[in-house]
C-alpha cells in the first residue's frame, strides 16, 4: 500500500478524524490570532495548514507501520489491511487522536 492508498483508507475509516480537523482549526485560529493583524492568514491558508497537520501526522503513521507489514505479499494492500485490523491500529489511533492537545 502506498501513502495515497494508506491516506485514503485511513480517512474513511478513522473515527477520530473530524475531532482532529476541529481541535487543529482551533489551534491554528488561535496562534493566527496572535499575529499581527497585516500578516494574519486567510481562512483557506488556515484550511491548509490544517490539511498539512493530519497529512503529516498520517505520514509519520505509515513510516512506522510500513517497516512491519510484509511487503513480499502479491496482495500488498490486502496485507496492510490485515495488519491494522489483526493489530487494532484504527481503535489505537482513534483513541490517541482523541486525546491530541495543541499548544
Amino acid at each position: 500500500m502506498n501513502f495515497t492508498e494508506f491516506m485514503e483508507y485511513m480517512d474513511n475509516h478513522l473515527q477520530s478524524r473530524e475531532t482532529f480537523v476541529v481541535n487543529a482549526t482551533e489551534y491554528q485560529n488561535v496562534k493566527n490570532r496572535r499575529r499581527a493583524p497585516a500578516k494574519r492568514w486567510k481562512e483557506e491558508k488556515i484550511q491548509r495548514a490544517v490539511n498539512n497537520m493530519w497529512t503529516d501526522l498520517l505520514k509519520t503513521i505509515y513510516s512506522r507501520i510500513k517497516p512491519l507489514v510484509k511487503a513480499s505479499s502479491s496482495e500488498p494492500k490486502k496485507e496492510w489491511i490485515n495488519y491494522i485490523e489483526a493489530n487494532e491500529i484504527l481503535d489505537s489511533l482513534d483513541e490517541s487522536i482523541y486525546e491530541i492537545e495543541f499548544e
